[in-house]
C-alpha cells in the first residue's frame, strides 16, 4: 500500500506517474484515492521522498496455484522503467 507522507507539499510531481489514476490532488497535498496497485512507479518521483510502500508480498497464479511475490522483484522493475532511455525508437517486431 502507498502512503503519501504528511509533509507532502503538492508538487504534483507524482500525478502522472500513476498507471491507474489513484494519485489525486487534494488541496495542497496528494492522496491515494481508490485501488493502488502497488507497482511503486509513484515512489521515485516524489523530490521530497514522501511517499512509501509497505512491505507486503503480493501474490500471484501460476498453474493454478498462488504464489507470493517478494517486493525486490517490484523494485526491480522499477529500476528497469527509470534505466529505459524515452527517445530510443521502439519497434513491433509481431506486427
Amino acid at each position: 500500500m502507498i502512503t503519501i507522507g504528511e509533509l507532502c507539499t503538492g508538487c504534483w510531481a507524482c500525478l502522472d506517474s500513476c498507471p491507474v489514476s489513484v494519485l489525486v490532488a487534494d488541496g495542497a497535498k496528494v492522496k491515494v484515492e481508490g485501488n493502488c496497485i502497488d507497482c511503486g512507479l509513484c515512489i521515485p518521483t516524489c523530490p521530497i521522498n514522501v511517499i512509501s510502500m509497505a512491505p507486503v508480498e503480493k501474490e500471484t497464479v501460476t498453474a493454478g496455484k498462488v504464489e507470493p511475490v517478494p517486493l525486490g522483484i517490484i523494485s526491480k522493475a522499477v529500476d528497469q522503467v527509470k534505466e529505459e532511455k524515452p527517445n530510443e525508437p521502439t519497434t513491433n517486431s509481431g506486427v
